[in-house]
């Protein structure tokens, strides 16, 4: 299985190859490099996410960073959470492409498992950690949490 590696955060934003001008990466010497120069066309953030043939997702990230605290009705917190949304999104993207991706039941069990694990080991010692997971748990799938959540109360709380 591939580990996440350097080269992951650039698989995030690398624009589509194809042009001469896009087939090498440019290296950075710390100061401005060429990848941050805009096109003279453009005018509009749209002209930007075109130039570097940015998808949906990179897009809306992009859009949200931009306009963050500046929209009327938005406040900074909405696109914030717009922001870590279509991020998490993307990761997910990329960790299918690289078949590093983690089925949503396969996350749920190991949850599971390691809750479990812990409840065993001494719940009272680790109830606060149990109590942390269990809230993944709950943001990952409700019926589950519920499920996990009751069988914890019965089997060591005693409710």
């Amino acid at each position: 299985m591939r580990k996440c590696g350097e080269g992951d955060v650039y698989n995030i934003i690398k624009p589509v190859r194809g042009t001469s001008k896009d087939d090498a990466r440019v290296k950075s010497d710390g100061w401005s490099t060429s990848y941050y120069e805009l096109p003279a066309y453009a005018k509009e953030l749209q002209d930007l996410i075109e130039y570097r043939n940015m998808d949906y997702t990179i897009g809306n990230i992009f859009k949200a960073c931009y306009r963050i605290g500046h929209k009327d009705g938005n406040d900074d917190l909405y696109d914030a959470n717009k922001i870590l949304w279509f991020a998490k999104r993307k990761v997910n993207q990329i960790k299918r492409r690289n078949n590093i991706y983690i089925s949503h039941n396969e996350m749920v069990e190991h949850y599971a498992k390691v809750i479990f694990g812990l409840a065993d080991k001494d719940y009272c010692q680790n109830q606060e950690l149990i109590k942390i997971l269990l809230n993944e748990v709950k943001e990952i799938d409700e019926t589950a949490w519920d499920i996990i959540s009751s069988t914890i109360a019965i089997d060591y709380i005693g409710g």
